[in-house]
């Protein structure tokens, strides 16, 4: 349900005020609130590069160092309204009963003073949700001190949300602006920061993406909900942790935590999840281009019918290609431990209590789309799944899997080499190649010159499909692929014109949508794709 927050904005506004920690500047600057945390904007906490609130007057330079030349008073305004929309967010998932707008806006406006984890918490909401709703202006009231003093600013917060809870007031009628203080409510202990950031909004909307990565962060390894992440550009070596984040169409990254990630995916509004490995050398931005662009392409065929989730593993490129290939398939294979537990993790979450699979089961359908060398690491993610997790063999986890311009040798698949567990996890296996697949003959050429010798499958298909199960299917692109993409390689997302479906995508999303594969030649279960002409 769209919610109109600007009351919560406003009432915020009234009591936050904006400061400036350096007037002597043209650009808004952190300062310090009461509760001793560096500020800036309307009450937004500077975190620093590793995800730690900066305290105290020696951090000051390090505030600085996040926010160099400042904000201005439209980013001052911007910050606000995404942390206004993710507090909202964390109000929405915490309130188990119906609200109005200004009740909700009050108790948006509470949670953004208080935290989200203290609001969580809280007997305010133990009694909201037993229906005790009467008993929430009272319970407000209750957290106006800090460090063991009543603070007369908190107070006239309090009454504001109070009053705009029972809406007798307009939050606009507030009294003077004071600076934000740390609340401790007197019974519950519970003590947090204005702005703290552990909660957030993660289902992804507005351009928003969730994506997994077990690429190294700079700072320390932190996988707890709400921490900034940034991508450390000089180290492309696999993490032996699987990161679950969330990346704002500016850019931000925080992240979700796996258990989370997992449950915002079962409550995403769309019908199922297409999970996509990319290829050889692309760096984290390369990739959530191609992703957005392919989410688009989804909306445009079906309003909430796919969400795209990236998984991003570890290459550059920045050595030349055959440097960078081996150092990439270097790092497709050395990611599938890493992945394979995020994949145990997954079937231990899915028939966990958290998920609640008797009176609340996932009903997503869950796909998969690999790209070049990013069957490699779909490929070996298995195999060590299979080899360290599993008794029986994988289980039947994928609706649809992907292999496009697959840079893997096309013997893969075959019953008993490693790739027939692709099969054995998938209902169907389409796999897409072309003959002329420019950026596949420098992955040939790269192979030969370590003494390999063998065809890919993204150049031919599979060697014999006699010797290949039976839910594979295979597509043959060679008259649009050069088309689509001037090496012939990335043709499965826009055709002839960008933000168009190829022919190609339109055949991914028919499977998507079908959850079958309808081959030209059912014999051989194959089809050549073609534009249609006129």
């Amino acid at each position: 349900m769209a919610r109109d927050l600007r009351q919560a904005v406003e009432l915020i506004k009234s009591f936050e005020g904006i400061p400036d920690g350096d007037p002597t500047t043209v650009n808004l600057d952190p300062y310090l609130c009461p509760a001793g945390y560096w500020t800036i904007g309307w009450g937004h906490v500077v975190l620093d590069p590793g995800g730690k609130m900066l305290k105290g007057a020696d951090n000051k330079a390090q505030a600085r160092a996040v926010y160099p030349g400042g904000i201005t008073r439209e980013e001052a305004d911007t910050l606000l309204d995404d942390d206004v929309r993710r507090f909202a967010a964390g109000v929405e998932r915490a309130v188990k009963v119906p609200l109005g707008d200004n009740q909700f806006c009050a108790l948006v406006s509470f949670a953004f003073n208080v935290g989200i984890g203290a609001f969580e918490k809280s007997t305010l909401l133990r009694l909201l949700n037993e229906g005790q709703s009467d008993q929430v202006p009272a319970q407000m009231m209750r957290w106006t001190k800090a460090d063991g003093k009543d603070l007369a600013g908190l107070r006239r917060r309090r009454e504001a949300e109070a009053a705009l809870w029972q809406s007798t007031v307009s939050p606009t009628d507030a009294e003077q602006p004071v600076e934000p203080v740390e609340p401790v409510e007197p019974v519950e202990t519970v003590v947090t920061t204005p702005t703290e950031p552990q909660e957030q909004p993660f289902v992804a909307e507005n351009g928003a993406l969730l994506f997994l990565t077990n690429r190294y962060p700079t700072g320390v390894l932190n996988t707890e909900p709400g921490q900034p992440f940034a991508f450390d550009p000089n180290n492309n070596a696999p993490c032996n942790i699987v990161f679950a984040c969330r990346r704002d169409p500016n850019g931000a990254i925080v992240t979700v935590g796996r258990d989370r990630f997992m449950l915002e995916l079962k409550k995403a509004p769309y019908r199922q999840l297409l999970f996509y490995i990319h290829g050889f050398s692309n760096l984290p931005e390369d990739v959530f281009k191609a992703a957005s662009e392919l989410q688009e392409l989804c909306d445009g065929k079906g309003k909430q019918e796919v969400l795209v989730v990236p998984v991003v593993w570890p290459c550059d490129n920045d050595l030349g290609i055959v440097q960078d290939y081996w150092d990439d398939q270097k790092a497709a294979d050395a990611s599938a431990t890493s992945f394979a537990r995020a994949l145990q993790r997954f079937v231990e979450w899915r028939n966990s209590d958290e998920n609640d699979p008797e009176n609340d089961p996932c009903l997503k359908r869950i796909n998969v789309l690999a790209h070049s060398m990013g069957n490699r690491v779909l490929r070996e993610t298995l195999v060590a799944w299979n080899r360290y997790d599993l008794a029986d063999g994988v289980p039947l986890i994928f609706r649809n899997t992907f292999l496009v311009a697959a840079d893997i040798e096309n013997e893969s698949i075959h019953r008993g080499e490693k790739g027939q567990l692709i099969c054995d996890a998938s209902r169907n296996v389409v796999v897409y190649f072309a003959s002329d697949d420019l950026a596949l003959r420098s992955s040939k050429a790269a192979n030969l010159k370590n003494k390999i010798a063998s065809r890919r499958l993204g150049h031919s298909g599979p060697e014999n499909m006699e010797l290949t199960p039976n839910n594979v299917y295979i597509v043959d692109c060679d008259d649009v692929n050069n088309a689509y993409d001037t090496k012939g390689h990335s043709y499965f997302r826009s055709g002839r014109k960008q933000g168009e479906p190829g022919v190609v995508f339109d055949h991914i999303f028919e499977c998507l949508r079908t959850g079958r594969v309808f081959p030209e030649d059912e014999a051989r279960r194959s089809t050549i794709l073609r534009e249609k002409r006129g």
